[in-house]
């Protein structure tokens, strides 16, 4: 039997055997912590030819309140599986949702573990949504060992809403030396709705996509940040466009909530049009009761032309309060030539 497959089997094995778990302090079991019931993360495989692992999922369940239940399972896991099977491993997802006992420490040894173990991962999802005890210390921490060794990764999707602790020091790593690996991402999407980020974190970001060159799909979320407003909104992309913006396909951007007023929108839209690349955008500003009809025409006014090749265009302005139904309607008919356009409204 391969190896590899053989390994799976054991790790398949004793994952699911719920009632036969040994110790915890047993050398290379996974414990009661981890059994697949209802408080026990779901465990995904994807085995690809000839038995090599592609993917590996992890998703939490809420109310956790084992501390060292994440790094305990990476560490259980390295040694039930031989260690070069993860060298196979294209996409890794870790979704721990609601765990407000993940630390700092967690953090880091989630990173160690990556650096050694995962060096050859392509896409990389970590979720720690409302996960109020990770602080700077362990995001800096985490995106140390991710720019420095995932030297082949094209793909980071990182969710931190409602991590309020990670405030602008955290977004400093990006611009780092030591951070290389962030130059090759081809797909970033950074959600850190709720957090202590305001408009010099924005500005730290911007700086760090000027070395992000093959970059072609960005998504930002900001939502419900009130230390965000139109200066903020400017920094996105620089006062003189990122050269690596000019590559962008994809678009999402998530002010709702935000301190924005129609000079904002104005800055945006002339910096959005500039991308001649784009094919599909996404523009969230609910809850920005300050807008009014100037800046829908704004929107109209430069998009019209420039961006009459989109395939795909939604914009969400619900709880918008100034704005008026003529000025909506307006700019449904503007768009009405977009195959997918969609104007959310409430």
């Amino acid at each position: 039997m391969n190896p590899t497959y053989k390994s799976f089997l054991i790790a398949k094995e004793k994952i699911n055997k719920i009632e036969n778990t040994q110790s915890q302090n047993q050398k290379g079991s996974i414990t009661n912590q981890f059994s697949l019931y209802h408080e026990w993360p779901k465990i995904k495989f994807k085995l690809g030819e000839y038995f090599q692992f592609e993917e590996f999922s992890i998703t939490g369940l809420q109310n956790s309140n084992e501390n060292e239940r994440v790094s305990t399972l990476f560490k259980s896991l390295s040694r039930q599986l031989q260690l070069h099977q993860w060298s196979q491993l294209n996409k890794l997802s870790l979704k721990l949702w609601w765990q407000s006992d993940i630390t700092d420490d967690n953090m880091k040894t989630i990173g160690q573990t990556l650096s050694k173990n995962f060096a050859d991962l392509r896409q990389l999802y970590l979720s720690f949504i409302d996960s109020i005890k990770i602080s700077d210390k362990g995001l800096v921490s985490l995106f140390y060992f991710i720019g420095r060794y995932l030297h082949n990764l094209k793909e980071l999707r990182l969710i931190l809403d409602g991590c309020f602790s990670v405030t602008d020091q955290s977004l400093k790593i990006f611009e780092s030396e030591t951070s290389k690996s962030f130059s090759n991402i081809e797909k970033l999407s950074l959600h850190l709705g709720s957090c202590g980020i305001t408009n010099k974190g924005i500005q730290l970001l911007s700086k760090s996509f000027r070395r992000m060159e093959n970059l072609k799909r960005l998504e930002l979320n900001f939502k419900n940040i009130n230390t965000i407003n139109d200066i903020g909104i400017g920094e996105i992309m620089g006062n003189k466009m990122n050269r690596s913006f000019l590559n962008l396909t994809h678009l999402a951007l998530n002010f709702s909530g935000c301190i924005l007023t129609d000079e904002g929108i104005n800055i945006l839209a002339n910096n959005i049009k500039k991308l001649t690349n784009l094919q599909r955008l996404l523009l969230l500003f609910v809850g920005c009761f300050r807008l009014t009809d100037k800046c829908l025409k704004v929107i109209e006014d430069e998009f019209r032309k420039e961006l009459k090749h989109l395939e795909f265009f939604v914009i969400d302005l619900s709880w918008c309060y100034q704005l008026t139904t003529n000025g909506l309607n307006n700019m449904r008919q503007v768009f009405s030539c977009i195959p997918k356009f969609t104007l959310l409204y409430s």
